[in-house]
C-alpha cells in the first residue's frame, strides 16, 4: 500500500533504480466512459475500469472493474473481475476471482469469515480462484 503514497520509500518510478521484469504483452489500461474516479492508484496493463471509484489501491494486470463498483485501500491481483455495484474496502483479492455484482467485502468481519475468507488486522483476504456461492 505504501506504493500508492505520494513519496513511497520504494519508488517504482526512480530511474536510478530501474525495476527489471519479464516482458508483459497486455494492452494499456483503459477507462470506459468519463465518470470513473481514480485517486492514488497503481494500475497495470490490460485493466478496464467502467464508471467506478478506486482509491488507494493496486490493480494487477487484466483486472476488470464494472459500473458503479468501489474499491478502497485494496490490492487486486491479476485476472480479477469486480462486478457491477460491488463494494470492496481493505481487501486483498488473489488471482482469477469473479466478485459478483453488489457484493460487499471488507465491511463486516463476520460476513467475510462466514464466506470462508481470512480476516486479519482489518484486512480481508480472498484466496486464488475463489468461487462465490451466495
Amino acid at each position: 500500500m505504501e506504493l500508492v503514497s505520494i513519496k513511497p520509500a520504494l519508488n517504482l518510478y526512480n530511474e536510478l533504480w530501474p525495476v527489471k521484469t519479464s516482458p508483459d504483452f497486455t494492452p494499456p489500461a483503459k477507462f470506459v466512459f468519463r465518470q470513473s474516479l481514480v485517486d492514488n492508484v497503481i494500475m497495470s496493463g490490460g485493466c478496464i475500469v467502467t464508471q467506478a471509484e478506486i482509491s488507494n489501491s493496486v490493480l494487477s494486470k487484466r483486472v476488470r472493474v464494472e459500473k458503479e463498483a468501489s474499491i478502497r485501500e485494496s490490492v487486486i491481483f491479476a485476472g480479477v473481475t469486480i462486478g457491477e455495484g460491488a463494494k470492496i474496502q481493505r481487501a486483498i483479492i488473489d488471482k482469477n476471482v469473479k466478485v459478483p455484482p453488489c457484493t460487499q467485502i471488507g465491511f463486516s468481519k463476520e460476513q467475510d469469515e462466514a464466506r470462508g475468507f481470512k480476516v486479519s488486522e482489518g484486512i480481508t483476504v480472498i484466496p486464488k480462484n475463489f468461487i462465490f456461492t451466495d
